[in-house]
């Protein structure tokens, strides 16, 4: 909603040009919170357009909200730099003149973003609660209410003066209506949106409270429920600052905290008409974290798998190399190897029909270097077949 214009009559020369009053805070602050808002209606979008894949009308208002925020927050920059958020005696004339100017244009966009975002509201509210046909009228007839009368607000405060240029120019011979009639009905237009801002959030939050679901399901409705408190208490705030403003020379220093509470109100309005969207947005994305941790589990088993199968395969081959290989006998007693300690005894085992059989080892030679020795676990059993006796080969 646009403010009604502070007037002044005579303006003296800056005494202090170079402080910058409250207008770094107020511009930064204005900027955050639009981004939030610009955020707010992106994420939006991408619900609709790639999970619902499809737009409703709540949605095009709200896109048209957004835009015009961005207008009235470029308004308001361009107010910044000619001094906005300064006391007024540390303004020059022309600096106040270019402040006042640009909040009339910053108006109609300032406006239009009040009444987009409330009919974005109702619209997606309609949707989902029609079936209560009392709710349902309410929206709808409160919502053109409020609409028609900020309209016709706007207007009225765009017309009070003419020409135009008298409204920013007291150097301009102009006709100027009274300025108290313009605060009527700003303060009538506020009002509703004041109402608005609370009902169109309490009285769905009390629908869905009544239902069964977990507190933790309950704790989202009880933010959302906040910010609609916070927002009918900037709206207050802005009522409470024009009162004072209205009527005063030095009164540029109010006309700045109702931008910043102005912005707040939108902004705040963009937002909570864009959270009952956004759960969707988080289903969908836990739902990918839960695919694509499933994924990444799958490859890690797999890669761990196919780890300890290789070490388990390298172990058993040097396993079997160590049982089929020879041996450093300079860590060996020579003295030991072999089938029958490689000695020149002769070790005789009887088979099962009572022949003995006799294995011998190779002895070793003393003339060998340790380099030439390596351990065997080959034998050989050699008889005569022509000497075989009745019971079986004899001993060779």
């Amino acid at each position: 909603m646009s403010e009604p214009q502070a007037e002044s009559t005579t303006f003296r020369t800056p005494v202090n040009p170079n402080d910058p009053g409250i207008g770094h805070l107020m511009i930064g602050v204005m900027w955050t919170f639009t981004s939030l808002a610009v955020i707010a209606i992106a994420l939006r979008l991408y619900v609709r357009l790639f999970i619902v894949r499809k737009l409703g009308p709540d949605d095009w208002f709200m896109i048209v909200a957004g835009a015009f925020q961005l207008a009235y927050q470029a308004c308001m920059t361009k107010a910044y730099e000619w001094g906005l958020g300064k006391e007024s005696w540390n303004l020059s004339d022309l600096q106040i003149m270019y402040i006042l100017k640009w909040n009339l244009i910053g108006s109609i966009p300032g406006i239009v973003v009040a009444i987009a975002a409330r009919i974005s509201i109702a619209t997606l509210l309609i949707r989902l609660f029609g079936s209560r046909k009392w709710f349902k009228w309410y929206l709808i007839c409160f919502t053109t209410l409020q609409s028609v009368t900020a309209a016709a607000t706007e207007t009225f405060y765009c017309l009070q003066t003419s020409p135009i240029e008298g409204f920013w120019d007291n150097r301009v011979h102009a006709r100027r209506l009274d300025p108290m009639i313009a605060k009527v009905l700003w303060m009538t237009g506020q009002t509703f949106f004041t109402v608005a801002d609370l009902s169109y959030v309490i009285l769905p939050v009390s629908f869905i409270w009544k239902l069964q679901m977990p507190l933790h399901r309950k704790i989202p409705l009880m933010g959302l429920i906040c910010m609609s408190v916070f927002t009918a208490a900037a709206s207050i705030m802005r009522t409470i600052l024009v009162q004072e403003a209205v009527g005063q020379a030095e009164a540029m220093l109010g006309v700045a905290r109702m931008f910043l509470w102005a912005n707040l109100e939108t902004t705040f309005t963009i937002i909570m008409g864009c959270l009952p969207i956004l759960p969707k947005l988080f289903q969908q994305e836990r739902l990918n974290f839960i695919i694509i941790k499933g994924y990444v589990q799958t490859i890690f088993t797999k890669t761990v798998r196919t780890f300890q199968q290789g070490t388990r395969r390298g172990s058993q081959q040097s396993q079997d190399t160590k049982q089929s290989g020879g041996h450093d006998i300079d860590s060996m007693n020579s003295g030991t190897l072999g089938l029958a300690a490689l000695t020149p005894n002769v070790t005789s085992h009887k088979n099962a029909l009572g022949s003995n059989i006799t294995c011998s080892g190779r002895e070793p030679h003393h003339g060998d270097t340790a380099a030439d020795i390596t351990r065997t676990d080959q034998f050989m059993v050699s008889y005569d077949k022509a000497s075989m006796g009745p019971n079986g080969p004899a001993v060779v």
